[in-house]
């Protein structure tokens, strides 16, 4: 499965193996004699081109990583350059060999997640706990004092300081909650209940806000073993970040699916808004990151939903625009954005097949 290329002095390709020939939509016969311009993108090309001749110079291997843009979305590539000899010594071309890491590094960074998660943890929570009798008395005497204070610009202050210590209590709340260490109380539930037990406890605000939620639910479910308040607020979150990426209204689209060869089960939040800048995207699941405006979101949402799921075994990713894959229509606001969840199968269910992500909208 390497693509795998031999170069000439020259640079042309003399035996790439069908890997690589099939990586550029060619055939063996078709990638003989040319070179990479005629297949790569111009700064994609020269790139190439400057590592094949820094090893046809120096005689010296190159390795590195690099990302490319293929049929099957963003992949992760380990190269390898070696330099071809004559028995006489001289270079005569180069070797070239690429290994898909795309898993590598997806796990690296889900790795990476948890361990910074695991240390703002335990500062959060001791950051927290610390705060929390502080601002508890604040809070309190700012109670007390409206009771007595007459009518006037002193109540209305001491009702400012009410309001946003209030405000700091529930960035407190959400700090220890971040930070709590407890383990999830799981038992045998269904996938597809927890879904529209949220759903049916948001539906009716969303729909104040021109939020209308579309529903596509795999009836061949199994039971997992899981913790369905955990794994509510894990679609909470979701569905509450879907909101508010659409303030003029939109759809959600959620979806869930059985992939019994693959042993898990999928669910899908899509929304038709704005999408998802590429760099935040990176970011998304880091504590305390944010897009939203100051007063609006701690940041913690999605870092509680990441530890959530990495705890029942399964993970979540973030995707915009969404997938033409999924066969969600995007809206008039934009490309849109789409957070999956795997969980894995606990209860194998026989008689079901895998299904695909048609759309039945």
């Amino acid at each position: 499965p390497d693509l795998m290329s031999l170069l000439d002095a020259d640079l042309t390709y003399r035996q790439p193996n069908k890997a690589f020939a099939a990586s550029v939509g060619r055939s063996v016969e078709e990638v003989v004699g040319r070179r990479d311009a005629e297949f790569f993108p111009p700064e994609v090309a020269e790139l190439r081109t400057a590592k094949n001749l820094e090893v046809l110079t120096t005689g010296q291997k190159v390795e590195m990583e690099s990302s490319r843009e293929t049929g099957h979305g963003s992949r992760w590539y380990h190269t390898v350059i070696i330099p071809v000899r004559d028995p006489g010594g001289r270079i005569t071309g180069v070797l070239r060999t690429a290994r898909d890491v795309t898993e590598l590094k997806n796990t690296q960074e889900q790795l990476i997640q948890s361990q910074k998660m695991e240390s703002l943890g335990k500062l959060a929570g001791g950051v927290a706990h610390e705060i929390n009798t502080p601002l508890g008395i604040i809070l309190g005497y700012a109670q007390l004092l409206q009771e007595d204070a007459p009518e006037g610009q002193l109540r209305e202050d001491l009702s400012t300081i009410e309001k946003q210590a209030k405000v700091c209590r529930k960035i407190v709340a959400d700090l220890l909650g971040f930070s709590r260490q407890s383990r999830s109380a799981k038992r045998d539930m269904c996938l597809n209940n927890s879904v529209m037990e949220t759903v049916t406890l948001v539906r009716h605000s969303f729909e104040l806000d021109k939020v209308r939620i579309v529903t596509d639910l795999d009836e061949r479910m199994p039971v997992l073993h899981g913790d369905p308040d955990k794994l509510r607020q894990v679609w909470m979150n979701l569905l509450t970040n879907a909101r508010d990426a659409m303030p003029g209204g939109g759809r959600i689209f959620i979806r869930t699916r059985l992939d019994t060869a693959a042993q898990k089960v999928t669910v899908w939040v899509a929304d038709t808004g704005a999408g998802i800048g590429a760099e935040d995207l990176r970011r998304i699941f880091d504590p305390f990151f944010t897009t939203k405006p100051v007063g609006k979101g701690t940041g913690l949402g999605l870092s509680v939903s990441f530890g959530i799921v990495r705890e029942h075994g399964g993970e979540i990713r973030a995707q915009s625009p969404v997938p033409p894959e999924l066969g969600i229509p995007a809206g008039e606001g934009g490309p849109g954005a789409v957070f999956s969840v795997d969980l894995p199968l606990d209860h194998q269910d026989s008689g079901a097949e895998p299904d695909d992500l048609k759309s039945e909208e």
